[in-house]
């Protein structure tokens, strides 16, 4: 998709919204992906091994995943112990890929997952995570792009 203003309709009347541009400094940005709706994607060349992210997390009791559903918003969810997490900052639009080019870590104690890439990563290249890791890959609940 072009980075061009797209319409929108609220109350009845069309709007035109502008891609937000990226402020010096912020080494990612999201935008729409063809893997699925919108993904995150390099704003800069990064390096191997480099942090990309570190994601406060919105803790959700377990007996509460219900409420996600209905809200549609379990898909977007990190497993965080027998709870789920949803990541702030950019973690939750990270889209899957079984050849991805980041992974994240859950820091239990602290309430924060860390985005760290697994190789270079061009800029405007999307950065991705294996959402299985070693759990059988039939697990997805969507139809994975790779």
């Amino acid at each position: 998709m072009a980075n061009t203003s797209s319409a929108t309709r609220s109350n009845g009347r069309a709007q035109r919204i502008r891609p937000r541009r990226r402020p010096r400094g912020e080494r990612t940005y999201v935008a729409p992906s063809t893997r699925h709706g919108r993904g995150v994607f390099a704003a800069e060349r990064i390096g191997r091994g480099v942090e990309i992210e570190r994601c406060p997390v919105l803790i959700v009791p377990g007996n509460r995943a219900t409420a996600l559903d209905r809200a549609g918003l379990r898909g977007y969810c990190y497993e965080w112990g027998r709870d789920l997490a949803l990541a702030l900052g950019h973690g939750s639009l990270y889209n899957h890929s079984f050849r991805p080019n980041a992974e994240c870590e859950a820091l239990l104690d602290e309430g924060v997952l860390v985005i760290r890439s697994r190789r270079v990563i061009e800029p405007g290249e999307e950065i991705t995570l294996d959402y299985t890791g070693a759990r059988n890959r039939k697990s997805l609940w969507f139809d994975a792009v790779d």
